[in-house]
């Protein structure tokens, strides 16, 4: 497997939801609520680095965008871009 480009984690504590991963300034960041940061969370959201890597940045965000949209849904439940790192999440 590939290795990926640096991610920085950043806690923030009031966070909507355990995580959120952007592509920002050229390096991918991982919000995340709790500290330390959970096993699943945290394969949930490398998983979104790897799409990151995979898509590039800002295909990556439309995706994300038209996955809210299409499954009106504001986690993207049902989308595959979200559906995979459920699925990274609960093989953790």
């Amino acid at each position: 497997m590939r290795r990926l480009r640096p991610i920085r984690k950043v806690h923030i504590p009031f966070l909507l939801g355990l995580g959120l991963t952007l592509p920002l300034f050229g390096q991918t960041v991982i919000f995340h609520r709790k500290k330390p940061i959970g096993r699943g969370t945290l394969a949930h959201e490398i998983e979104h680095a790897r799409q990151v890597e995979r898509l590039g940045s800002v295909r990556y965000l439309l995706i994300h965008v038209w996955a809210r949209i299409m499954t009106r849904n504001i986690w993207g439940q049902g989308h595959w871009i979200e559906d995979d790192a459920y699925k990274a999440g609960d093989e953790a």
